[in-house]
């Protein structure tokens, strides 16, 4: 009768936890769940959201994989990194010699040859810049 007894109260904790981990309590306030692990840290509730929403320039971040996409707009070019199925819609056409990039964006003069052939002068976050100047991509 005893191992009855404990079997039930195994079988009704494991569906208790069960449940628990169902309704997203898998972790401690404060913690995360990733890759099978409860981590420090909050879940991101901006992940996928267009930084530039409300910067009052129509268009500027919004998903794109074609140009097509952010016809209409006042940023017209649809930014997408090399190997990647989709980008942003981007301000095309800036010169860098008189910053008239809004915001905190920096135009971006890429060279007409190589992996940059046929992409226009871009306003980008400033840690874009960063990295494609980093790589020579960034001639301004």
């Amino acid at each position: 009768m005893r191992a009855l007894h404990r079997t039930i109260l195994v079988l009704f904790f494991l569906f208790a936890a069960a449940c628990e981990l169902d309704e997203g309590k898998r972790c401690d306030e404060g913690q995360v769940f990733e890759d099978g692990f409860c981590v420090a840290g909050e879940e991101d509730d901006t992940a996928g959201e267009n930084p530039y929403a409300d910067s009052g320039i129509d268009g500027l971040g919004e998903p794109c994989t074609t140009d097509a996409a952010c016809a209409g707009t006042e940023a017209l070019y649809c930014a997408v990194v090399p190997g990647a199925a989709a980008g942003n819609c981007a301000i095309r056409d800036c010169n860098p010699d008189d910053d008239q990039c809004p915001l905190d964006l920096i135009c971006c003069d890429f060279p007409p040859d190589g992996l940059t052939a046929g992409v226009p002068d871009l306003c980008i976050p400033p840690a874009e810049y960063d990295s494609y100047d980093a790589l020579g991509m960034c001639d301004g």
